[in-house]
């Protein structure tokens, strides 16, 4: 066998399994981001199962006259034949305190004494 052919079939039998190995490597790593994507998709969709069982439990609930009944009561609302009367607590007032004198300033010193004191010091 010429020297060439067997330096060809060496490079094939190097390169050929690192090719493989290479391949089935990202394949492996494809496969687990594919895994990892559908675990978080699952997720969402039971978070958005729990959810929409919640709001249908709202639904419901928000439905029936009896909430309804309650909550426009709660919220100060009559009917046109009820009257609402509302009990309005008012504080007592609170004396003013009397001002405080502030004391007056002192007289700023005429312009020569303030000559006087930055030459000589106080």
């Amino acid at each position: 066998m010429p020297r060439l052919a067997t330096q060809i079939l060496i490079v094939l039998a190097i390169t050929l399994p690192l090719f493989f190995a290479w391949d089935f490597s990202q394949r492996v790593i494809t496969g687990a981001r594919f895994a990892e994507t559908e675990r978080q998709l699952e997720d969402r969709v039971a978070r958005a199962t729990a959810t929409q069982a919640a709001l249908k439990a709202l639904k419901t609930r928000v439905a029936d006259p009896v909430f309804v009944e309650e909550a426009m009561r709660n919220e100060g609302w009559a009917r046109e034949q009820d009257q609402v009367v509302r009990a309005l607590i008012t504080p007592a007032p609170t004396p003013t305190p009397a001002p405080t004198p502030r004391p007056a300033p002192p007289p700023e010193p005429s312009a020569l004494q303030t000559l006087w004191e930055f030459l000589f010091g106080p």
